[in-house]
């Protein structure tokens, strides 16, 4: 299969970087159609289209190899049976096998200084900590962004906005001066299931009892296999509390001391995935449904799963951070519900129909707005591409 990566990968991994749809991307296509001869092409779709279940059955047979693959299609919202989840893990792990897994040295924050720097550089300003109420829109067009503090901003090319449609449109953008057919596709913009995260504090690494090589792993998914993830996404879907959730576990202090004290250990959990409103616990032993009392009991959940493979890992605790759905949400409204990837990557809901069909190069019907984020295409991710691609078309 690596041998396979190699000739089209770079094929593939184009596709993220071109308008959709566009005529390049027709180029393309039969740029790459030319040079892949026509069955390993269809080949290549078919990646596109598969579920990741279908994609590993049809390759491997050792269930261990499978679960290498399928937790990551459960990062865009597609469990093991969901059409189109195959790409993600397809690209995902033989990238991280052969490169490495990148992360910012210091913390993710350190990109985004970088990115606040080459703004400045380039003689902007940033504006932090100050909330937007509204988008004027003024003969069509957007006039600027007012500040809760009344202050305005004028716009003079554009007005793009990092904001997931549902809470840009109506929230931001009154309703009235958009066709009334482009709000029922922003109201019928569908998310995904939820995440919570933990954040942990410890007192040496975890004591992984398959080994201490993977204490050395930034990253390690704790599924175990490809039907767990199944049966907690079809639990989430459902509005239950997963029995047995998925554990996306982050270990970057172990390879980034900046990041703890040291002798001590940052570590971070995502749990994929939950409910956003809980309606009752799939292992029938939490009640409440309100996220403000299943906060706790659940996190201790994820953390008696992580002991049963790290045992004594629990006494290494010194201290710990929950955030629940709700939480998500208010820290960052983009994440509606807790969905971490504003907004699920079903194959009608992405490529070309993100975030709907007709509204997928980043223009809305009003004039000098644009929408870019993760609710746009590519999607989900920290690879800017949205934005990318809409520098450029302004660029012109």
């Amino acid at each position: 299969m690596l041998q396979e990566f190699s000739r089209v990968s770079g094929h593939l991994l184009t596709i993220y970087k071109l308008p959709m749809p566009s005529f390049a991307l027709l180029r393309h296509a039969y740029s790459v159609y030319r040079k892949l001869g026509r069955a390993e092409f269809w080949d290549l779709v078919q990646i596109l289209l598969a579920s990741s279940q279908n994609f590993v059955d049809a390759r491997f047979q050792s269930e261990k190899v499978k679960a290498l693959f399928t937790p990551w299609g459960f990062h865009l919202d597609n469990g093991p049976d969901v059409s189109g989840g195959a790409a993600f893990p397809y690209l995902e792990v033989p990238l991280d096998y052969m490169n490495g897994l990148a992360f910012s040295t210091g913390g993710v924050g350190k990109l985004m200084d970088a990115m606040i720097a080459t703004i400045r550089a380039k003689g902007g300003e940033v504006v932090l900590g100050k909330a937007a109420t509204s988008i004027p829109v003024e003969q069509g067009r957007a006039a600027g962004v007012v500040l809760a503090d009344g202050t305005r901003l004028s716009a003079g090319k554009a007005v793009i906005a990092n904001v997931t449609p549902p809470k840009l449109f109506g929230p931001l953008v009154a309703e009235q001066v958009v066709p009334a057919s482009f709000m029922r596709k922003v109201r019928g913009f569908r998310y995904g299931a939820a995440t919570m995260m933990v954040h942990l504090a410890l007192d040496g690494p975890v004591p992984w009892m398959a080994g201490e090589h993977l204490s050395k792993c930034s990253y390690v998914h704790v599924a175990p296999y490809s039907e767990d993830v199944s049966r907690a996404y079809q639990e989430s879907l459902l509005g239950y509390l997963p029995k047995s959730p998925l554990l996306v576990i982050g270990q970057s202090s172990r390879l980034d001391k900046s990041r703890a004290p040291e002798g001590k250990e940052t570590l971070w959990v995502q749990v994929r995935a939950v409910p956003p409103v809980p309606k009752g616990d799939a292992a029938g032993e939490l009640t409440s449904t309100d996220w403000e009392v299943l906060r706790e009991p659940y996190a201790e959940r994820v953390l008696n799963k992580i002991e049963s493979y790290a045992p004594g890992f629990k006494e290494r605790i010194l201290a710990m951070k929950v955030l629940a759905p709700p939480d998500m949400e208010k820290d960052n409204p983009n994440l509606v519900g807790g969905d971490s990837v504003s907004g699920s990557h079903h194959l009608d809901q992405h490529f070309m129909f993100r975030p709907f069909a007709g509204w997928s190069r980043y223009r809305t019907p009003v004039k000098n707005l644009y929408m870019i984020g993760q609710s746009t295409w590519p999607g989900a991710g920290l690879s800017a591409a949205s934005g990318y691609l809409l520098g450029k078309e302004l660029a012109k």
